[in-house]
């Protein structure tokens, strides 16, 4: 074994244009870097791995083969070797050795040196690893053989990664391939880092005596690395830093959290393919549990699952795009160390402090002090600064409202985070530090998805500050002033039913725990993007003693801040100061009046008080409802719709009812509630209503060989009617809620909308079996998607896809124009009938978008490969979503080719849109074009096929803000049939 210095790299990479010609004498290398490495010779090598045996691999990648050895001192190796010469692989044998020379940290692997043999020979030498790969131990051979990894192991993982990580940043090295099969494990688990071909350093900005070392914060490259890691902004802007890392391992954080594979072949591509994009729904989505792998013990509220909460959240963070919004890779080691230690997000108030805060301990039975006097308070103390410059200083453009003593502000954190910032003063010191101590207190005993989430707190001087997670859709009080203002409907009556729900169950949650929220009112209903409903404000909250039962009645003065919103509050609360779950009840109808009325209940005329009961009896008794419900909701003309808002109008009557025991309490209101709910698909009746034996016997009793299509929601059958009608039936697999919400959207958009495009809707099932159909007329030529890439013989003409693409975009602009986004745009959901005419199908993801607002706020919902990245990013959808899916569809149309595939060589996945975009910005699109469509042949095909390339170019821009919309989309391809199009048209 010899020594010498290497710097052979810096020859080759000044000369990578010409013929390389690597010397096999490494003595005869020059050097002005001075690093000095061992050069085995190829015979060394030949006999540590028994002649690179077969039986000795460890591992294959795109480098080449890793080997295992054993050298003649005893030290076993592994041996990285490329047998395949070309230019890429050399940079990245070269790439790899001067990474490893400016390297030394205990948690990357051990580099011992190189070898090279001829020209096409290159061999890395390594310290063997003996326990695998991360990758083995969660989803691999390990796995399978029985081992697990606790939690307590995988968060040292974690952390011992992370260390690895920040070392590399610190040096201005991105790693670029970070990935559990490249985290090695030692006898104790130890964590060591490794491959680096494909690492960049970046330049040197700053470097003096005087001053640390500063980089560069990018560096532009191809993207490179392993799909399911790679970190979308680096994908999508060719540009790579540090947060680039923070992304793939957010990616290991899920994996080490779930023990799945970061992409898995068995799922659907066009559902859930990325372990990412799972993550990012579960904690989205409060599932969490759905998430975690079963065998680490996770419970919420155990020691286990607070730390595997806080990792997930964590990695949540790091997933985040655009980058900005991703902490450093020092800040999540720190993050990690915290959790380990059990101090994240948690800080002690000790009663000194309180007393520092010239306020006295004020008795309050959710107290509960541990042995050395303190109150364990989970959540974030925030320092006044930061919250501060999270709202511009607490500025006027930031403030949201007020609610009773509380000024609302909407604030970023640094990290990009989102939160309401309630800022409390007031000169009563005593009765705000109670609201205070009981927000904070009761949000740390209470969890639940219909609870605003608790984000911590801050002191300043002689305010109070609490922070909550902030929702996109605001308050139930300002959307129905909203609807009044704009004299729009945009709450269907169906959602109105969610919302009562959830307001009920988050209240019956409340009381089942012995706690009254004592300030229900539609201020303190935030609504998310989802529209799905979180009760707030419970500073004003109130505990029933241990020993007394939950309907109990208890005498206490009247708190100045409820009596603010005095149409909300029990009367015999006012006059009697009678205190119990009842109370709750009481405000819960008067919200139920809200909402079937769509304007706050103090505006009712001739309403206070003391008459909202005998208001609402009245109208009720006399049939005469219509003065109080919204006209919008379709009620005076679908009398099924006016029992369902009737049968409301006489729950929130009994909860308002006089005296407060012939109330029903929250649980019987919930059961009422959810009793309407699974009968609500009877509330529509404008379609005809099939009979369950009669859709059984026109599908053959729903034969295997009937079945037109299949996905998520359930099967299409192909039926034939008794009279002879052919129909399309949609069995949906369950009664599940997404079940349910789907097939009501399809029903309540579908009686709205018609047009000669879209997909017609008959009728619906009778409910019978506990089973949901919906029947719409046959398309008999099937979808666009199988007969341009799904094996049909016969080829779409181009003059056929052209009026395809032309029908499209008339559907989906009428669709825009009523304010409607389908949010499901795909090739397979574009049928044809007999003569080739499109009619757009599917409506079950569909949304309203009123006309006065620019976007809805929802959980990203669609397929994959169609869907606009900024509406997976932000959860805001528009209806330049549905510009972006049809782009996609246009490039089907034009290449035959479906929107997500395989590479078969490399089983990479290829997204369409994406590879579209590098075509055409490498003047390639000859490369794109079906060959059988006449591109080549016919010069009016290939300008027509330019112009339209160029157009779904356009339609697939980030930001959405640079797509055309659908009508100008519709005159341009109209123009393009013409022949007169141009593009200075879109703006």
């Amino acid at each position: 074994m010899r020594c010498v210095p290497f710097s052979w790299f810096q020859c080759y990479t000044t000369r990578k244009n010409q013929p390389q010609q690597i010397s096999n004498h490494p003595q005869q290398f020059s050097s002005d870097f001075g690093f000095q490495f061992h050069t085995f010779s190829y015979e060394e090598l030949l006999i540590a791995t028994k002649h690179f045996a077969s039986s000795g691999i460890l591992g294959k990648g795109s480098f080449g083969i890793v080997y295992h050895g054993k050298l003649q001192d005893g030290r076993q190796i592994a041996v990285k070797s490329l047998r395949e010469n070309n230019d890429k692989k050399v940079q990245q044998f070269v790439n790899e050795i001067e990474v490893l020379s400016k390297l030394s940290h205990q948690n990357l692997v051990p580099f011992y040196g190189y070898c090279h043999r001829h020209d096409h020979e290159f061999m890395l030498v390594f310290e063997f690893v003996s326990n695998g790969t991360l990758a083995d131990h969660l989803h691999g051979k390990r796995k399978k053989q029985g081992t697990l990894v606790p939690w307590h192991t995988r968060l040292n993982i974690a952390i011992e990664a992370a260390s690895a990580l920040a070392y590399l940043h610190n040096s201005g090295i991105i790693h670029r391939d970070i990935k559990s099969s490249n985290i090695l494990l030692d006898d104790n688990l130890c964590v060591k880092v490794a491959d680096f071909g494909l690492s960049r350093t970046l330049p040197l900005v700053v470097s003096t005596s005087k001053e640390a070392a500063t980089f560069a914060s990018h560096a532009s490259t191809a993207p490179q690395g392993t799909n399911g890691y790679i970190d979308p902004d680096y994908f999508q802007f060719h540009r790579v830093c540090d947060k680039s890392d923070t992304y793939s391992f957010g990616v290991v954080l899920a994996e080490i959290i779930s023990s799945l594979p970061a992409v898995d072949d068995t799922w659907n591509p066009y559902e859930v393919p990325l372990l990412s994009h799972l993550a990012m729904n579960k904690i989205q989505n409060e599932a969490l549990h759905e998430l975690v792998d079963p065998c680490l013990g996770f419970q919420p509220d155990n020691e286990i699952g607070e730390s595997i909460t806080a990792v997930a959240e964590l990695a949540f963070q790091c997933l985040q795009c655009p980058k900005e919004l991703r902490p450093s890779m020092k800040q999540v080691l720190e993050t990690l160390q915290g959790i380990k230690k059990g101090i994240w997000g948690f800080h002690q108030i000790t009663y000194n402090d309180l007393m520092r805060l010239r306020c006295d301990l004020l008795q309050c039975c959710f107290t509960s002090t541990s042995s050395n006097g303190v109150i364990q308070i989970k959540g974030k103390i925030f320092p006044y600064l930061i919250l501060a410059q999270a709202t511009n200083n607490f500025n006027k453009r930031n403030c949201l409202g007020k609610i009773g003593l509380k000024n609302l502000y909407y604030g970023k954190l640094r990290d990009g985070c989102e939160i309401v910032i309630e800022r409390v003063s007031s000169n009563d010191k005593r009765q705000i530090f109670q609201q205070f101590l009981n927000e904070i207190l009761v949000s740390n005993i209470l969890h639940h998805k219909n609870l605003v989430t608790f984000c911590g707190y801050a002191f300043h001087h002689e305010e109070f500050l609490v922070a909550h997670e902030y929702l996109s859709n605001g308050t139930l009080a300002a959307y129905l002033e909203c609807e009044i203002q704009h004299n729009k409907c945009t709450l269907p009556l169906l959602t109105r039913m969610e919302i009562a729900i959830d307001i009920a169950n988050a209240l019956s949650y409340l009381h089942k725990h012995g706690i009254i929220h004592h300030n229900i009112n539609s201020s303190n209903i935030l609504l998310d993007k989802n529209m799905c409903a979180k009760v707030a404000g419970l500073h004003l909250s109130r505990k029933l003693p241990e020993d007394v039962s939950v309907n109990a009645t208890s005498i206490v003065s009247i708190s100045s801040d409820i009596a603010k919103n005095c149409v909300y509050i029990d009367p015999e609360y006012v006059s009697h100061g009678r205190v119990s779950t009842k109370n709750d009840v009481y405000s819960f109808g008067v919200v139920l009046c809200d909402l079937i009325s769509s304007k706050l209940a103090k505006y009712w005329e001739g309403c206070d008080r003391e008459s909202i009961a005998v208001l609402l009896g009245r109208n009720i008794e006399n049939q005469a409802l219509d003065k109080v419900l919204d006209p919008r909701t379709g009620f005076q003309s679908d009398h099924k719709i006016m029992q369902v808002m009737t049968a409301m109008a006489e729950l929130a009557l009994n909860c308002v009812g006089f005296p407060q025991e012939q109330r029903p309490n929250m649980e019987q209101v919930l059961d009422i509630l959810n009793g309407k709910r699974l009968e609500r698909y009877k509330t529509i009746e404008a379609f005809r209503i099939f009979d369950y034996a009669d859709l059984r016997k026109a599908t053959m009793q729903f034969r295997r060989d009937r079945i037109l299509g299949e996905g998520g929601f359930g099967s299409v059958f192909y039926g034939k009617l008794q009279d002879g009608l052919e129909v399309a039936i949609k069995r949906f697999h369950n009664m599940r809620e997404n079940s349910l919400k789907q097939f009501m959207n399809e029903i309540e958009i579908l009686r709205l909308l018609h047009h000669r495009n879209l997909v017609s809707l008959y009728g619906r099932s009778s409910g019978e079996h506990n089973e949901l159909f919906l029947v719409y007329e046959y398309v008999p030529n099937g979808t666009v998607s199988r007969h341009i890439h799904g094996g049909k013989i016969e080829k779409l003409p181009w003059l056929t896809r052209l009026n395809i693409a032309i029908e499209t975009a008339t559907a989906l602009a009428y669709l825009h124009d009523s304010g409607i986004i389908h949010r499901d745009v795909k090739g397979s959901n574009i049928l044809l009938d007999e003569i080739f005419s499109v009619k757009v199908a599917d409506f079950g993801l569909s949304r309203s978008q009123p006309d006065y607002v620019t976007h809805v706020s929802t959980a990203p919902a669609g397929t994959n490969a169609y869907m606009d990245p900024e509406y997976f990013q932000t959860g805001r959808v528009s209806y330049r979503s549905d510009v972006y899916s049809f782009g996609v569809v246009l490039f089907e149309l034009i290449s035959s080719k479906p929107a997500f595939w395989r590479d078969v060589p490399h089983g990479e996945a290829v997204g369409l849109a994406k590879f579209a975009i590098i075509k055409l910005l490498n003047n390639t699109l000859k490369e794109l074009v079906d060959p059988d469509i006449g591109y080549d042949s016919d010069k009016d095909v290939t300008e027509m096929v330019t112009a339209v390339a160029e157009l779904a170019f356009q339609c697939i821009q980030c930001p959405k803000e640079l797509r055309p919309s659908m009508k100008q989309v519709l005159e341009t391809l109209e123009g393009i049939k013409k022949g007169t199009w141009g593009f200075n048209q879109i703006t």
